[in-house]
């Protein structure tokens, strides 16, 4: 099975999710799931740009991608067709295939070496554990309603603004997301699907990092939010920068757990997200489309200083100097750390990261950013300062980051 629909995957349309039944002497014992960001997947280049999810890309509805050991050639033929990199992109899909062999041979040889015929005993086993350890860690938080709130860039001249109401309740903690903006009609909409990952792994950081993450370790969280606000929003909105709002979720969770356990969180980071797309026709008159990094600094803690140009809570590293001009008709003039950028305190946050890039390319090239932390920095807790304010030039020009731009060469 296939899809990459934004309510039923994870919220853009570039993570195409794959998933296959796994069978063992005769009996269904599980499925292996694997979700890839795809190289392209078409439309506009990913920006908070598009206005519905039509205007970002192919969208492949839950179905079959291979029935009986045969390939739907046709779906195959037609995503090839919508995106810039049809090699990478189906290719990487193919990887994604392999992965689940290799998932479904291992669970199988699992079997075969314990004598089990099923999964369910021990997932139920795996799964018990984890939900009493959360509940016991949870148990520990003084029973109360805590509430958070804050500001993202947003639109630029329109910032978004989100709420947090965190209920500590014996071993259960509910969250509901009431009071924050409506949907955009752009693309920084976050689906209920990541709402949900985002805020879960904010408590757990609070409450037990260490355990395994699994149903079970979940069971105690309850997330909610009003049905059209930005972090649930309704078809067709577009969600394809979904994480410049959904990276900001694990930080309403420290703004309210924070004030009970406040040496267990961290202040504010400098990267929801820094990124650069990219696109244009090289001289082999071939479409292209790239993604580069670019990490803030992670926020200072009450035992330590905040690590330099390291992404939070995303695991996208910082793209090298030298992948980025190989693969793109770039040219970078310098990438230094940022000096003082980290804000001030008993610890200060980590450094950021600025740049300079020129275009080589022969022809017009695309560029969108994925920037936040531009009107509103990273925000200290505790008495700690500020970071500073991320900014975006263009030929010596402040400009609106959130808006794609042509450039020609130089």
């Amino acid at each position: 099975m296939i899809t990459n629909d934004l309510h039923q995957g994870t919220g853009h349309l570039p993570d195409i999710s794959v998933a296959k039944p796994i069978y063992y002497r005769g009996s269904l014992v599980g499925f292996a799931a694997s979700t890839a960001h795809a190289p392209d997947i078409g439309g506009k280049i990913r920006s908070p740009e598009p206005r519905e999810v039509f205007e970002e890309g192919f969208q492949i509805p839950i179905m079959k991608l291979q029935e009986r050991g045969k390939t739907n050639e046709t779906l195959i033929k037609l995503l090839r067709k919508n995106v810039r990199t049809p090699d990478q992109t189906v290719g990487d899909l193919w990887a994604q295939i392999v992965a689940l062999d290799m998932m479904e041979k291992r669970v199988t040889e699992l079997l075969d070496s314990y004598g089990f015929v099923e999964l369910t005993p021990l997932a139920e086993e795996i799964h018990g554990r984890c939900e009493n350890a959360m509940r016991q860690a949870i148990g520990k938080l003084p029973d109360g309603e805590y509430h958070s709130a804050l500001n993202t860039d947003g639109l630029m001249d329109k910032p978004l603004h989100l709420e947090m109401t965190l209920t500590v309740k014996d071993d259960t903690i509910d969250i509901d997301y009431t009071g924050s903006d409506p949907q955009v009609d752009r693309a920084i909409n976050v689906c209920m699907c990541y709402t949900y990952a985002f805020t879960v792994y904010g408590v757990k950081c609070c409450t037990s990092p260490n355990l395994p993450n699994n149903e079970g370790a979940f069971r105690p969280i309850t997330v909610r939010a009003p049905e059209g606000c930005v972090v649930n929003p309704v078809f067709p909105t577009a969600g394809g920068s979904r994480m410049l709002v959904g990276h900001y979720l694990p930080v309403l969770v420290f703004g309210c757990l924070g004030k009970v356990v406040p040496e267990r969180v961290m202040a504010a980071c400098g990267s929801p997200m820094w990124g650069m797309n990219q696109s244009g026709v090289s001289r082999e008159e071939k479409p292209y489309a790239n993604m580069f990094f670019y990490n803030g600094g992670m926020g200072a803690t009450f035992r330590r200083d905040g690590p330099t140009c390291l992404s939070w809570p995303s695991n996208v590293s910082s793209t090298p100097i030298e992948l980025s001009e190989q693969l793109a008709p770039l040219r970078f003039k310098y990438k230094r750390l940022r000096a003082d950028s980290g804000g001030p305190g008993k610890f200060r946050g980590g450094l950021g990261q600025e740049l300079l890039i020129e275009s080589r390319s022969e022809s017009l090239i695309a560029v969108s950013f994925l920037a936040e932390r531009t009107v509103f920095p990273a925000f200290g807790i505790e008495g700690g300062k500020p970071g500073a304010a991320g900014v975006l030039r263009i030929n010596g020009k402040k400009v609106d980051a959130k808006k794609q731009y042509v450039l020609k060469r130089g």
